[in-house]
C-alpha cells in the first residue's frame, strides 16, 4: 500500500450519501475541509476556491448555498460591505472538532 505523502481531507459518508449534494458540492465541501485543517475555521474567498478546485465561481457560490442550507458549513463574512472575502466553518465532522468549532463561535460572538 503507497503512503500519501500530501495534505488529505476527509468527507463525511453522510455528504456523500446525500442525494441532494453534487460532485461539485463535495469538491467544495472537501477543499473547505483542507483548508480549515484541524481548527474547523478558514478566511478566503469563492474565487480562490474555484480557482484551487478547477470550477467556476457561479458552481461555488451555489456549493457553498447548497451546503449552508443543508448544515454542512457555516459562513460569517468579514470585514466591509464589499469584502471578497469569508470565514468559513467546516460544521460535518467528528464530535471532538465540533466541540472546537463551537468554542471558536462563541468567543467570536463575544467579542
Amino acid at each position: 500500500m503507497a503512503l500519501i505523502d500530501e495534505p488529505w481531507a476527509k468527507i463525511p459518508e453522510a455528504l456523500i450519501r446525500d442525494p441532494e449534494i453534487k460532485r461539485s458540492d463535495l469538491i467544495v465541501y472537501w477543499y473547505l475541509d483542507f483548508r480549515c485543517g484541524k481548527s474547523g475555521k478558514w478566511f478566503g474567498g469563492q474565487k480562490q476556491i474555484a480557482e484551487a478546485v478547477g470550477l467556476a465561481v457561479r458552481n461555488v457560490q451555489r456549493s457553498i448555498s447548497i451546503l449552508l442550507e443543508k448544515g454542512y458549513i457555516s459562513v460569517h463574512r468579514q470585514g466591509m460591505k464589499r469584502s471578497t472575502h469569508n470565514l468559513y466553518y467546516v460544521l460535518a465532522r467528528t464530535k471532538d472538532t465540533q466541540e472546537r468549532h463551537d468554542a471558536h463561535v462563541v468567543s467570536d460572538t463575544a467579542s
